[in-house]
C-alpha cells in the first residue's frame, strides 16, 4: 500500500461526520470490530485515523436492497 497523503487522512470526529454518526459510536464500532479500517498511531495507539476512501468504501458496502415482504 502507499502512503498516504496527509490530506486523505481524517480523524475520527471527521469519519464520524461522513457517516452520519457520532465520534462516540465510532469509538464503540471499533471496540466492537465494526466499522472502517482505521490507523492506530501514537506510543500508546490513541491516535486513530482513518483514510478518507476506506470510509467511503465501508459506507457503500453496508448498501442494502430492500427485500420484497409478503
Amino acid at each position: 500500500m502507499n502512503r498516504p497523503e496527509k490530506k486523505d487522512l481524517i480523524d475520527t470526529a471527521q469519519a464520524a461526520d461522513e457517516i452520519g454518526v457520532s465520534p462516540e459510536t465510532m469509538a464503540r464500532w471499533r471496540r466492537a470490530g465494526y466499522g472502517p479500517s482505521f490507523l492506530q498511531l501514537g506510543p500508546s495507539g490513541r491516535k486513530k485515523l482513518y483514510l478518507r476512501s476506506e470510509v467511503r468504501a465501508w459506507m457503500a458496502r453496508q448498501m442494502r436492497r430492500p427485500e420484497p415482504t409478503e
